[in-house]
């Protein structure tokens, strides 16, 4: 093996060993398996009412990571997220809310 074939080997084992100490070896997936879970068709037993924070900016910039989450949660905890869409500001925040989550990337008025 010459010596440039040789660093490029090392380059990319830095990196493999990299990436498999960053992740659980055991929950890498492959091509054509999907990251989407699947609904339970069972009612869940509790309901977790979320207020999203609205605001004049990007405020879901990953529209799909409350409904992914809400998925997981009832396939593996048995309970159903109710997400509400809250705007900043207006005072319709209440206690009914077990988690306000606020998040985005720009501000504009």
């Amino acid at each position: 093996m010459n010596s440039v074939a040789g660093e490029k080997a090392a380059h990319f084992q830095l990196m493999a060993d990299l990436f498999l100490y960053a992740n659980d070896k055991s929950k890498i997936r492959t091509a054509g398996q999907s990251y989407v879970i699947a609904l339970p068709k069972a009612k869940a037993a509790t309901t977790l009412k979320v207020a999203r924070l609205e605001y004049g900016g990007n405020f879901d910039p990953e529209p799909a990571g409350w409904p992914r989450l809400s998925n997981y949660l009832a396939k593996t905890e048995n309970a159903q997220l109710e997400i509400v869409q809250v705007k900043l500001g207006d005072g319709k925040l209440d206690k009914s809310f077990a988690v306000a989550h606020l998040t985005g990337r720009a501000y504009s008025r």
